[in-house]
This record gives structure tokens, C-alpha cells and sequence, in this order.
């Protein structure tokens, strides 16, 4: 997988974690439903690159510019 791919898959089911609901499947097709209130709070990205800037704004709450 494509490293600008695979962030954009890891920052959308990171943010599926921490912001479910009660009774959904834990995972898309799981036969086990959550049970707790997932424990939400801000999903931040490190992002060097367009693609990367594009999924920080598109999936996190904050970004962090990773400039060396």
C-alpha cells in the first residue's frame, strides 16, 4: 500500500476508535457490538506533504507540521 494511502486508512479507522457509538460493531463486519462509550478525544496527524496535509484536514482535529 501507497504510505499516503495507508495514513489516510490508519487516521480514518483511528477515528472510527475513538469516536463510535454504543452498539455499533467494534471493527466494520464484526459480529461483536460495543459495549463501553469509546474514550474520544482529539485525533492529532503528523503531516509532511500534500496528501499528508490533505488527510490531517480531512480526519484529525490537529496537525502537526513535521518540518526538520
Amino acid at each position: 500500500m501507497r504510505p499516503a494511502a495507508a495514513m489516510e486508512a490508519s487516521a480514518a479507522a483511528v477515528r472510527g476508535f475513538l469516536h463510535g457509538k454504543v452498539g455499533e460493531p467494534v471493527v466494520p463486519g464484526s459480529v461483536f457490538p460495543r459495549r463501553l462509550q469509546p474514550p474520544g478525544g482529539p485525533l492529532t496527524v503528523a503531516a509532511f506533504g500534500d496528501r499528508a496535509i490533505a488527510t490531517a484536514a480531512a480526519h484529525a482535529d490537529r496537525m502537526l507540521l513535521d518540518i526538520v
